[in-house]
């Protein structure tokens, strides 16, 4: 285990920069490669620990296949005042706000069905690898000191167990909710039922629930693209 854990041969991580094909202007995500870094192997770890909560998660999305099976069993036909919506969090990685998506991790590690690895233990663990967040670009050395590394191994299981408390406190605080509502990592898709006025509403309680944490909105009553699907709405006509 401890030869596995501390990888010969390591270096810091390195930029990477990916477009955004799928948007405007294609923008630009940066990547932080963190193979052979030196928590690469730690991060794999909690990584695992985190897993079963994140695919646990009422609003989880695994994949495309997945979404469309989620879309064959919603009732239909809907309401005629139905709104199909996208939110995307935007820059979620670096966003993520560390002591609440610690909390969040604490509370899913207590839970997990298989606490073999205690919870201190795998706390302790992702710290290093939060805290250590180093990479190289253009001969310079830097430390990312807020959010996650895109790229590293718990890059995606630490935000979206903080997105799963995220969005338990923005349904306890909205007093009307979507009639369906899934998550592919920072990719929110639903169906709203009470008009538009109110989901603009919705829409503004996400935006203000973190000051670090913001969503980008569009919406149709006609049709809308998610991943790579795009989804036609049917409605009652009587």
């Amino acid at each position: 285990m401890k030869k596995y854990l501390l990888p010969k041969g390591t270096c810091p991580g390195k930029v990477q920069a990916n477009p955004k094909l799928h948007k405007k202007n294609h923008p630009v995500r940066t990547i932080i490669n963190g193979r052979n870094h030196p928590t690469e192997k730690i991060a794999e770890i909690v990584e695992n620990e985190l897993s079963e909560n994140v695919r646990n998660l009422p609003t989880y999305i695994k994949d495309t296949t997945d979404f469309l099976n989620k879309l064959n069993a919603i009732q239909q036909p809907l309401l005629d005042n139905a709104i199909m919506f996208c939110l995307d969090v935007t820059k979620l990685y670096p966003s993520v706000p560390r002591k609440e998506a610690r909390e969040a991790c604490k509370t899913a590690l207590e839970n997990r069905s298989d606490t073999s690895i205690p919870t201190e233990d795998v706390l302790k663990m992702m710290d290093l690898v939060i805290e250590n967040n180093n990479f190289s670009f253009n001969g310079k050395h830097f430390l990312q000191t807020e959010g996650t590394a895109i790229g590293s191994h718990l890059g995606m299981n630490y935000a979206c167990t903080y997105l799963g408390q995220w969005e338990e406190n923005l349904f306890q605080n909205t007093n009307l909710h979507p009639f369906s509502y899934w998550r592919y990592v920072d990719d929110i898709w639903g169906i709203w039922e009470h008009g538009l006025d109110e989901f603009k509403k919705f829409h503004e309680m996400s935006n203000n629930l973190h000051p670090r944490i913001k969503t980008e909105m569009r919406y149709s009553t006609e049709k809308i693209e998610f991943l790579d699907v795009f989804v036609h709405i049917e409605k009652r006509t009587t």
